[in-house]
């Protein structure tokens, strides 16, 4: 990785930065840390007590968390130009999870009180820290939703289903791609169950024609029936619980 120098430009691309003006931008760079980080190196420990606010500025990293018996669940990534730790910035308490590089990484660091600052003096900063705080409570929803099927093939169609349905995706054909897809032991950990598990339920939609898989990348050959599939497992759920 190149050297990354800091500066107004790099800080528009930060989601929760977007719309300030270029003075207000200049404030914030004089305010934060930079920090380079390597492959598997740990960002924030789960449990940890500093407030500080991050900014991922290049790379990539994994939020986990782990099970009593030490086993490391992923949780989701986070990619350039988004920001994290903004709870413990607000409430005080630890940190909930820890954020593991999974490639050479730049985060920039705001201090808690910075942060709080930026928070009080900014309309349009802290009207998109609601509207994360929303999309985060939708997806507890949905992932207590999904872990709740019965059956792990039907939590894994679910899974990828709703990947299709993200709102950043803009399929303009048939087909729909979707890239940087987790692994398998990630999706397992995700979904509560084996790996061998997802690459059985896997296989079976490679068979059938519904996906095609690349490495890191799935294309979504028919996405009506992935969506027939993930439908059938939610009504599963419905069925039970009504019996």
């Amino acid at each position: 990785m190149t050297p990354t120098k800091l500066t107004v430009a790099s800080l528009r691309k930060v989601s929760l930065l977007e719309g300030l003006d270029d003075v207000a931008l200049g404030i914030i760079l004089k305010q934060l840390t930079v920090r380079r980080y390597e492959k598997r190196d740990i960002i924030l420990q789960k449990g940890a007590t500093d407030g500080e606010l991050l900014f991922l500025l290049a790379g990539q990293l994994h939020v986990v968390d782990y099970t009593l018996q030490g086993k490391e669940v992923f949780l989701h990534v986070i990619q350039p130009g988004d920001y994290f730790g903004e709870l413990s910035v607000i409430d005080g308490a630890p940190r909930s999870a820890s954020i593991v590089a999974i490639k050479e990484s730049v985060v920039a660091f705001l201090s808690k009180r910075h942060a709080l600052n930026l928070f009080y003096n900014y309309p349009s900063v802290i009207e998109r820290l609601l509207i994360r705080f929303a999309q985060v409570i939708r997806q507890a929803s949905g992932r207590q939703m999904l872990l709740s099927i019965p059956s792990a093939h039907a939590r894994v169609y679910v899974m990828l289903a709703r990947m299709v349905r993200s709102p950043d995706l803009h399929a303009e054909t048939s087909t729909v791609t979707l890239e940087n897809v987790p692994t398998q032991q990630e999706i397992a950990g995700m979904v509560n169950t084996t790996r061998e598990t997802v690459s059985r339920a896997m296989q079976t939609l490679v068979k059938e024609g519904i996906i095609k898989r690349d490495k890191r990348k799935i294309v979504v050959l028919q996405p009506e029936v992935l969506e027939e599939r993930a439908m059938h497992g939610e009504g599963s759920l419905v069925k039970e619980t009504e019996e």
